[in-house]
């Protein structure tokens, strides 16, 4: 195996030869994969300085632009596309940095979450510099952008279509 070759590509073709069917869905995985790293490494400077992991900023990002600024666990789970474990945890984080609140619903059983001031200033502050670093993607081209989200944003529906009637 030659290892200065692309690691992502011998995976592939390794998995290729070795009589995988999948071997083009794993590539397609490792490389959105190794894109979010990229994003999120690219995202760290402007994380730490407001205390925030990705999954507090992504969590933060969807309480702001709801209208009343707050949403059951289980929606904002959704909207982020994360575990109820895993937004739990998250939540607990944004709420011992007092940048979220929890309450009861009417419904005891559900768990609002409400976003405070600080975490609004946090999630602007840290989207403001996304914006301005641009999310780690810059220099790729706009057309490029946009026809690679386009194809992602295909592929996501087909999956989660998958995933929700598994027949």
């Amino acid at each position: 195996m030659d290892l200065d070759r692309d690691l992502i590509e011998v995976t592939q073709q390794e998995f290729e030869r070795r009589g995988a069917h999948s071997h083009r869905q794993l590539a397609v995985s490792l490389e959105v994969e190794r894109i979010n790293r990229l994003v999120q490494v690219a995202a760290q400077p402007a994380l730490a300085a407001e205390n925030l992991t990705f999954a507090g900023w992504q969590a933060l990002t969807a309480l702001s632009f709801h209208p009343a600024k707050q949403m059951p666990t289980a929606k904002l789970a959704l909207r982020v596309a994360a575990h109820p474990t895993t937004i739990t945890r998250t939540v607990d984080r944004l709420e011992r940095s007092k940048f979220v609140r929890r309450s009861q619903g009417s419904d005891r059983r559900v768990t609002v979450v409400t976003l405070l001031p600080a975490g609004e200033a946090a999630q602007e502050a840290v989207a403001t510099a996304l914006d301005s670093s641009e999310f780690g993607l810059a220099g790729v081209p706009a057309d490029s952008l946009d026809e690679l989200a386009e194809m992602l944003r295909k592929v996501r529906m087909l999956v989660e279509e998958r995933i929700a009637s598994p027949d």
